[in-house]
Protein backbone atom coordinates (compact mmCIF):
# COMPACT_ATOMS: atom_id res chain seq x y z
CA UNK A 1 0.00 0.00 0.00
CA UNK A 2 1.41 3.38 -0.97
CA UNK A 3 1.83 6.28 1.43
CA UNK A 4 -1.07 8.76 1.49
CA UNK A 5 -0.55 11.87 -0.63
CA UNK A 6 -2.78 14.15 1.46
CA UNK A 7 -4.11 14.42 4.99
CA UNK A 8 -7.55 13.54 3.60
CA UNK A 9 -6.07 10.34 2.14
CA UNK A 10 -4.43 9.51 5.46
CA UNK A 11 -7.69 10.14 7.31
CA UNK A 12 -9.57 7.88 4.87
CA UNK A 13 -7.08 5.08 5.61
CA UNK A 14 -7.40 5.64 9.38
CA UNK A 15 -11.20 5.55 9.09
CA UNK A 16 -10.96 2.13 7.42
CA UNK A 17 -8.70 0.93 10.27
CA UNK A 18 -11.00 2.31 12.97
CA UNK A 19 -14.07 0.75 11.40
CA UNK A 20 -12.28 -2.60 11.11
CA UNK A 21 -11.22 -2.38 14.78
CA UNK A 22 -14.81 -1.66 15.78
CA UNK A 23 -16.08 -4.59 13.71
CA UNK A 24 -13.55 -6.92 15.34
CA UNK A 25 -14.20 -5.58 18.84
CA UNK A 26 -17.67 -3.97 19.11
CA UNK A 27 -16.95 -2.64 22.63
CA UNK A 28 -13.69 -0.91 21.69
CA UNK A 29 -15.31 2.51 21.29
CA UNK A 30 -17.80 2.10 24.15
CA UNK A 31 -17.01 3.85 27.41
CA UNK A 32 -16.53 7.22 29.05
CA UNK A 33 -13.11 8.32 27.79
CA UNK A 34 -12.80 11.20 25.27
CA UNK A 35 -12.47 8.83 22.30
CA UNK A 36 -15.30 6.57 23.42
CA UNK A 37 -19.08 6.85 23.32
CA UNK A 38 -21.21 6.14 26.37
CA UNK A 39 -24.84 5.01 26.18
CA UNK A 40 -25.91 8.36 27.66
CA UNK A 41 -23.90 10.33 25.03
CA UNK A 42 -25.32 8.15 22.28
CA UNK A 43 -28.85 9.00 23.45
CA UNK A 44 -28.36 12.69 24.30
CA UNK A 45 -26.40 13.61 21.18
CA UNK A 46 -28.22 11.11 18.93
CA UNK A 47 -24.96 9.58 17.70
CA UNK A 48 -25.09 6.40 15.64
CA UNK A 49 -22.55 4.06 17.27
CA UNK A 50 -21.82 2.50 13.87
CA UNK A 51 -20.62 5.91 12.67
CA UNK A 52 -18.66 6.66 15.86
CA UNK A 53 -15.27 5.25 14.71
CA UNK A 54 -15.37 7.52 11.62
CA UNK A 55 -16.52 10.47 13.70
CA UNK A 56 -13.87 10.04 16.38
CA UNK A 57 -10.91 9.59 14.04
CA UNK A 58 -12.08 12.66 12.09
CA UNK A 59 -12.10 14.67 15.33
CA UNK A 60 -8.66 13.31 16.17
CA UNK A 61 -7.44 14.44 12.74
CA UNK A 62 -8.94 17.91 13.32
CA UNK A 63 -7.00 18.19 16.58
CA UNK A 64 -3.85 17.30 14.65
CA UNK A 65 -4.65 19.83 11.93
CA UNK A 66 -5.25 22.56 14.53
CA UNK A 67 -2.03 21.56 16.37
CA UNK A 68 -4.11 21.06 19.53
CA UNK A 69 -2.76 17.61 20.26
CA UNK A 70 0.30 15.85 18.91
CA UNK A 71 -0.28 12.32 17.73
CA UNK A 72 2.06 9.87 16.05
CA UNK A 73 -0.88 8.85 13.84
CA UNK A 74 -0.79 11.95 11.64
CA UNK A 75 2.03 12.61 9.21
CA UNK A 76 3.43 16.04 10.08
CA UNK A 77 4.25 16.80 6.44
CA UNK A 78 0.64 16.09 5.45
CA UNK A 79 -0.61 18.29 8.30
CA UNK A 80 1.70 21.07 7.10
CA UNK A 81 0.46 20.64 3.52
CA UNK A 82 -3.20 20.73 4.63
CA UNK A 83 -2.58 23.83 6.76
CA UNK A 84 -1.02 25.57 3.76
CA UNK A 85 -4.13 24.71 1.72
CA UNK A 86 -6.46 26.03 4.45
CA UNK A 87 -4.70 29.04 6.05
CA UNK A 88 -7.97 30.55 7.27
CA UNK A 89 -8.46 27.53 9.52
CA UNK A 90 -5.01 27.84 11.05
CA UNK A 91 -5.19 31.09 13.02
CA UNK A 92 -8.80 30.94 14.16
CA UNK A 93 -9.53 29.20 17.45
CA UNK A 94 -11.27 25.83 17.16
CA UNK A 95 -15.03 26.13 16.76
CA UNK A 96 -18.02 23.97 16.06
CA UNK A 97 -18.57 25.73 12.72
CA UNK A 98 -15.01 25.21 11.58
CA UNK A 99 -15.02 21.60 12.73
CA UNK A 100 -18.25 20.99 10.80
CA UNK A 101 -16.59 22.26 7.60
CA UNK A 102 -13.44 20.21 8.28
CA UNK A 103 -15.47 17.09 9.12
CA UNK A 104 -17.59 17.36 5.98
CA UNK A 105 -14.62 17.91 3.69
CA UNK A 106 -12.10 15.54 5.25
CA UNK A 107 -14.16 12.87 7.05
CA UNK A 108 -17.41 12.89 5.08
CA UNK A 109 -19.49 13.54 8.20
CA UNK A 110 -22.89 15.15 8.10
CA UNK A 111 -23.39 18.50 9.79
CA UNK A 112 -25.51 16.80 12.45
CA UNK A 113 -22.72 14.32 13.19
CA UNK A 114 -20.07 17.04 13.33
CA UNK A 115 -22.05 19.28 15.69
CA UNK A 116 -23.06 16.34 17.89
CA UNK A 117 -19.45 15.20 18.16
CA UNK A 118 -18.17 18.69 18.92
CA UNK A 119 -20.79 19.18 21.64
CA UNK A 120 -20.05 15.75 23.11
CA UNK A 121 -16.34 16.56 23.28
CA UNK A 122 -16.97 19.99 24.78
CA UNK A 123 -19.17 18.60 27.52
CA UNK A 124 -16.67 15.81 28.17
CA UNK A 125 -14.10 18.51 29.06
CA UNK A 126 -16.69 20.18 31.32
CA UNK A 127 -17.36 16.91 33.15
CA UNK A 128 -13.64 16.36 33.49
CA UNK A 129 -13.17 19.86 34.92
CA UNK A 130 -10.83 20.99 32.12
CA UNK A 131 -13.28 23.65 30.97
CA UNK A 132 -15.09 25.84 33.47
CA UNK A 133 -17.69 28.40 32.47
CA UNK A 134 -17.02 32.03 33.44
CA UNK A 135 -19.88 32.10 35.96
CA UNK A 136 -18.79 28.91 37.73
CA UNK A 137 -16.12 28.48 40.33
CA UNK A 138 -13.57 25.72 39.73
CA UNK A 139 -14.04 22.64 41.89
CA UNK A 140 -17.78 23.08 42.47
Amino acid sequence: MSAPATLKDQLAAEIVKSEAEAAANPDKFTGSDWWQLSEAEEAVFEIDPDRWPRMMITYHCYEGFKLIAHSPVWDEALIHQARQERPAWCDAPPSDHEFARFAEEYGELTNREAYALYAKQEFWTVRLGVMVYADERPGR
